[in-house]
C-alpha cells in the first residue's frame, strides 16, 4: 500500500512509512565519495544474499550464519567514512576476511543444493567487486574523491512476497547492478581487464573443486579424506587436502581426531 504524507510536500510514502528515497536522502559521509560507494555496494549485497538465502531452510546453522556476516559488513563499511588511511590498514582487510568467509558458506549451500549455480556466480562476481574496489580506494591517492554516477543511487526494486525457489539472473543482477557501474577518475586499462577475467576464470576452477568437496562432507560428514578422493576422483589428495586446510582456516570445515584417524565436518 502506498499512501501520501500530507505534511512533507505530498510524498509517496511506501507501507513501512519510509520514504522510497528515504537511504539516499541520508548522508553521513560529506566528501568522502568512496566510502558512500562502498556503503551502498554493500547494502545491495545484503539485500541480494538474504533474497538467495530465503530458499536455506530455517533450521540450517549456516543460513544465519551467512546473514550475520553480512549483515555486520554495514558497521564496518559506515567507519570508513572518516577515511581509508585514517581508519588503518586493518579496516579493509578485516572486511575482505568478512567477504571470503561469506563466499566459503555461500559454497556449502550451492553444494547442499539450496543455491543455484546462476545465483552463486551473480553473488560471487559482485562480492569480489566489492573487495576489489575497497582495495583500490584504499591504495588510491584519490580514493576520497571518486565521482558518483546516477547509477549509484538507483532504488532498489519492490520484491514481490511471492517469490519462485530461484531467484531469476535478471532479479539479482537489477538489484547488484550499481556495484559495477561505479567510476574513478581513471578508467580500466584493457590489460587490467584482462588479468581480471583471468583471475575470475582461475577461481572458478578453485571454486568448482571445492564445492565438489564441500558436497562429500556436507553429505556424509564425518568423513575421511580418502572417503572424499572417492568421490572427487579429478584431484589428487594432496589437492583435497589443501581445499580443507583452506576450509578449515575460513571456519567451513573442522578437523578432528588425528593421522589415520582424522575426520572432517562441517562447522555448526
Amino acid at each position: 500500500m502506498t499512501v501520501k504524507d500530507t505534511k512533507s510536500s505530498n510524498m509517496l510514502i511506501n507501507q513501512e512509512g519510509m520514504s522510497q528515497d528515504a537511504n539516499m536522502s541520508v548522508r553521513p559521509f560529506g566528501q568522502n565519495a568512496a566510502a558512500e560507494i562502498a556503503y551502498k555496494k554493500v547494502e545491495r549485497l545484503v539485500l541480494a544474499t538474504y533474497l538467495v538465502t530465503n530458499f536455506v531452510p530455517e533450521n540450517e546453522s549456516v543460513r544465519e550464519n551467512i546473514r550475520n556476516l553480512c549483515q555486520q559488513m554495514l558497521p564496518m563499511v559506515m567507519t570508513l567514512r572518516e577515511g581509508f588511511q585514517s581508519t588503518g590498514a586493518n579496516a579493509v582487510a578485516n572486511i575482505s576476511a568478512q567477504v571470503r568467509q561469506v563466499l566459503s558458506l555461500l559454497d556449502v549451500v550451492h553444494a547442499s543444493g539450496y543455491v543455484s549455480d546462476m545465483n552463486l556466480e551473480v553473488l560471487k562476481y559482485a562480492y569480489a567487486d566489492f573487495a576489489h574496489f575497497l582495495e583500490k580506494s584504499q591504495k588510491g591517492s584519490s580514493s576520497e574523491t571518486l565521482e558518483l554516477t546516477e547509477g549509484d543511487f538507483t532504488p532498489i526494486p519492490n520484491e514481490s512476497h511471492g517469490q519462485k525457489k530461484v531467484v531469476t539472473d535478471k532479479k539479482l543482477k537489477d538489484i547488484l547492478k550499481d556495484t559495477e557501474t561505479v567510476t574513478d577518475n581513471k578508467a580500466k586499462t584493457s590489460s587490467e581487464i584482462k588479468e581480471t577475467n583471468q583471475s575470475v576464470r582461475s577461481k572458478r576452477r578453485v571454486t568448482s573443486r571445492r564445492m565438489a568437496i564441500l558436497d562429500v562432507v556436507t553429505k556424509k560428514s564425518p568423513v575421511h579424506i580418502k572417503d572424499i578422493a572417492k568421490e572427487v576422483s579429478d584431484c589428487s589428495e594432496k589437492s583435497i587436502q589443501r581445499e580443507l586446510s583452506s576450509l578449515i582456516a575460513d571456519q567451513v570445515v573442522k578437523r578432528e581426531g588425528a593421522k589415520r584417524w582424522t575426520v572432517y565436518s562441517l562447522v555448526v
